[in-house]
């Protein structure tokens, strides 16, 4: 997705202690970082918000996240 900005915020998890973790500790604004991550959803969210709206659409934010496994600065 190189040259893709997205206005999307998405919440990106690095678990303490990884490598991951270590170079985002030192990160500056603006720094460009190549990432892979394993897409996760907060199911108990999602029913939380649905309850008592059944056949209803509904917008859940911060029910998805991504779990860092590779990073490295670019």
């Amino acid at each position: 997705m190189d040259g893709v900005t997205s206005t999307a915020t998405i919440r990106v998890v690095a678990p303490d202690g990884t490598a991951p973790a270590t170079l985002l500790s030192n990160a500056t604004a603006g720094g460009r970082y190549s990432a892979i991550g394993i897409p996760r959803i907060d199911l108990r969210r999602i029913e939380a918000a649905a309850t008592g709206h059944s056949n209803q659409k509904i917008s859940v934010k911060g029910a998805y996240e991504m779990i860092l496994i590779s990073l490295e600065k670019i």
